[in-house]
């Protein structure tokens, strides 16, 4: 068989790139999950996902490790300023970088959000 065109980004359909992605979490650095299921009703009910909890002290401990120590170097930590707008914070050495716009975001991805959000589907989400 022979092999396709790589993926790319296809704004409102997705791609396999960028669908795809765990949740992962420690408890109590004893307990770890592993999964692909978001934690809301729609997921829940209507996707199939799924995801392991595993009794690990070592994995959920080295799990916890890096979400403390290296994922705030590579995340946005999100805040809400006074008048309740979202803002995202860039962690770059010790120093703080503070964004009002979603970073990285280009104009017709931030249309297609607007666009989105005013559609009638709070009750799936």
């Amino acid at each position: 068989m022979a092999a396709g065109p790589p993926f790319t980004d296809r704004g409102l359909t997705g791609s396999a790139s960028s669908s795809l992605h765990a949740k992962t979490f420690a408890i109590d650095r004893s307990h770890i999950f592993i999964g692909s299921l978001n934690f809301d009703p729609r997921s829940a009910q209507y996707n199939t996902e799924m995801g392991f909890v595993i009794k690990s002290a070592t994995l959920a401990g080295r799990a916890a490790e890096v979400f403390e120590n290296d994922v705030p170097n590579a995340a946005y930590r999100l805040q809400l300023d006074e008048s309740g707008k979202l803002q995202w914070i860039k962690r770059k050495g010790d120093k703080e970088i503070l964004h009002r716009k979603e970073p990285g975001m280009s104009w017709y991805q931030v249309l297609d959000i607007r666009t989105l959000s005013n559609l009638p589907i709070e009750g799936i989400l």
